[in-house]
């Protein structure tokens, strides 16, 4: 990762000038007409590397084709607070000059006919001294804000790469500090705006693994168990540090009782607020299947849910540097690794939901039933309405370019840019539902049949998903939804039963399914824990997945298509919901068929007419239908390959834009 360096500049000696003293509108005197008034110059430095600065007059020569306004530095010292995390960074600039004068001093009888104005985020103050030190400010505080659930070391890897994705936009800023040398008389190359831009000084190697758990539960607050290992060296502005392989685990418990995060807990930058999106999703949803007039019953069928996850970060040589004898600095990159995997095991229970939209007398019954079973009474009935959870989770980015990029003082970019053109980043964060849905109570049997989800997996799912700009490789996007859940709500039949000597063994209950799920326990650590619970949701998803591809396969292949015969006699017989459309279509793909045997779009559309005839005649001769319910809405309708849309995605900081 070698760069080449330019040649050292000289200071360019401006032209001289034979000028009037334009606030006086007179020759200088005692300064013959035909003499300058003052000859101006000066510099702007790095105050820990003289070899670096700019200069006034600013003039293209030979000797320096390419004269810069702008200086960068390293800023890596704290102002506020002793503290190191509080604050705002900032580095220090010596600025001087000198004036060649004819005669008397040109400053009489106006003491500013040479000065500089200096203006900063704090306001505009005129110097008159010849030589003086100012300090340039970052803007903003120096570090992210301290986010209980994430180790702090973790948390500066991540600003660090944040603060490098984020500098087209600091050197675009308008937060800079800006001087502007003031003389007697107008001349333009010694009284242009030059500006000072800090950025921090950064280093960065090692690696970090955060293992964390999601405890959730409509009946006590978000509880987050979390742990990390560390093998990090680090500088951040004023803040050095070295982790040498430590482990630490801790816990949080939020003081939203909801399940949510508490109002002054911060936003969790870049993925860690991917994932925390996600949690917020999946317990938004467990709170909507669980009303409040039920929150406080015995009952914790199926409310607990367990999120883990385990996110690994490898960082090689990245460094930014200032760039001897040049206004420029200059970043080392080597490698960044990361991936993120999650699992998620428990259920969801949406009974009271579900119950409440099929009819008022069926959700009475099915409550009264639910609350003896929680006081143990002998009930005969079977109760299921629960979203069993498992996860499909992989993110993972790669930022290979091995190579050392100049940040250009004149705002050039282009070599930064490509830096971004060299990652690659892909995945989402996925948890699947299978919806269960069963009541038999009192007698009387409802069927329910779950549809599947919007994206055909299982019945519903929240879904996180990441991905590269289509159209700018360098530009990462993010997007989030809820498929929903809707189901089919039938009547079956009114039956009852007589007392078995089972049932009286079993204290009168029948398969009353009151799944109850404990959350994963940790048996030696967190790091433990978090593998045993990714390992039990791999498995039930693949057996989720295996369970749907059997249901699909045996739904395809009933009911059986009506022949075009068949189709005709159902039109002629049945009130369908199309009769009339439906049957001229019939007739006229009927024909080109018979006219045209080999044009395949004909016989692909006349399968299709009569596939959707069927249907309609098989709903129709289920006379005990409720109609389909919508127990769960999806965040947003429809959803496909373009909605939601797409946001601006941070990786490292900020989460979406």
């Amino acid at each position: 990762m070698n760069e080449q360096k330019t040649t050292p500049q000289a200071p360019v000696r401006g032209p001289r000038l034979y000028l009037h003293d334009m606030p006086l509108d007179t020759a200088c005197v005692p300064c013959e007409s035909a003499n300058q008034c003052c000859e101006f110059n000066g510099k702007i430095q790095d105050a820990k590397d003289s070899s670096r600065y700019i200069q006034w007059p600013f003039a293209e020569t030979d000797v320096n084709p390419n004269p810069s306004l702008r200086l960068l530095v390293i800023a890596d010292q704290v102002e506020g607070s002793e503290a190191s995390d509080i604050g705002t960074l900032f580095a220090n600039v010596k600025v001087s000059y000198q004036k060649f004068l004819c005669g008397q001093d040109c400053k009489q009888p106006d003491p500013q006919r040479v000065s500089l104005s200096v203006q900063n985020q704090e306001g505009t103050e005129t110097k008159t001294d010849y030589s003086f030190e100012s300090k340039v400010v970052m803007p903003g505080k120096a570090y992210f804000a301290f986010v209980n659930w994430i180790p702090k070391d973790v948390l500066t890897a991540l600003m660090i790469l944040d603060t490098i994705v984020t500098f087209h936009r600091q050197l675009s800023g308008s937060d800079t500090t800006r001087i502007t040398p003031r003389m007697c008389v107008n001349h333009p190359p010694s009284t242009k705006t030059f500006e000072v831009i800090p950025l921090p000084q950064i280093k960065l190697e090692g690696s970090a693994e955060v293992s964390l758990l999601f405890s959730l539960s409509t009946t006590a607050p978000l509880k987050i168990e979390y742990g990390a290992k560390s093998a990090l060296t680090y500088i951040y502005g004023n803040l050095k540090q070295e982790y040498k392989g430590e482990a630490k685990e801790s816990v949080y418990s939020s003081a939203d009782s909801s399940g949510g995060h508490s109002s002054n807990e911060q936003k969790a930058p870049g993925v860690f607020g991917l994932l925390k999106q996600l949690v917020d999703q999946v317990s938004d949803t467990q709170r909507k299947g669980t009303p409040s007039n039920t929150a406080g019953s015995n009952v914790t069928h199926g409310n607990r849910v367990t999120l883990s996850t385990s996110v690994r970060l490898g960082f090689i040589g990245i460094e930014l540097q200032a760039k001897s004898r040049t206004p420029d600095l200059l970043l080392n990159f080597g490698e960044v690794n990361a991936t993120l995997k999650a699992g998620v095991t428990g259920t969801i229970d949406v009974l009271d939901t579900a119950a409440q939209m099929f009819m008022p007398a069926a959700a009475s019954t099915i409550r009264k039933t639910r609350t003896a079973i929680a006081n143990g009474e002998r009930v005969n009935g079977d109760l299921q309405a629960n979203i069993i959870l498992a996860a499909d989770s992989n993110v993972n980015l790669k930022i290979h370019p091995n190579a050392s990029f100049t940040l250009h003082a004149n705002g050039d970019d282009t070599s930064v840019k490509g830096l971004w053109q060299k990652s690659t980043l892909s995945g989402q964060l996925k948890v699947m539902g299978k919806a269960e849905l069963r009541f038999h109570v009192e007698g009387k049997v409802w069927g329910v049949s779950a549809k599947v989800g919007a994206n055909g997996s299982l019945h519903t799912a929240w879904c996180t998903e990441v991905r590269q700009n289509p159209d700018d490789a360098g530009e990462w996007e993010s997007r989030s939804y809820f498929e929903g859940l809707v189901a089919e709500v039938n009547v079956y039949a009114e039956v009852f039963y007589e007392d078995t000597a089972a049932k009286a063994a079993d204290g009168g209950r029948s398969d009353q399914r009151t799944t109850q799920v404990d959350t994963v326990k940790t048996t030696q650590t967190i790091f433990d824990a978090v593998d045993a619970n990714i390992a039990e949701s791999d498995r039930t998803a693949a057996r989720l997945e295996a369970e749907d591809l059997e249901r699909r396969a045996s739904e395809s292949s009933q009911p059986p298509r009506l022949s075009v015969e068949e189709a005709k006699y159902v039109l002629r017989t049945y009130d369908l919901p199309k009769p009339i459309a439906q049957r001229e279509e019939l007739e006229r793909l009927e024909n080109s068929v018979r006219l045209h045997p080999y044009e395949v779009d004909n016989q692909v559309a006349l399968d299709n007419l009569l596939r959707e005839i069927t249907k309609d005649y098989h709903d129709l001769k289920n006379p005990n239908s409720l109609g389909v319910h919508q127990i769960l809405a999806p965040t947003v309708n429809p959803i496909n390959a373009n909605s939601p849309k797409w946001t601006r995605f941070q990786f490292f900081g900020g989460g979406s834009e």
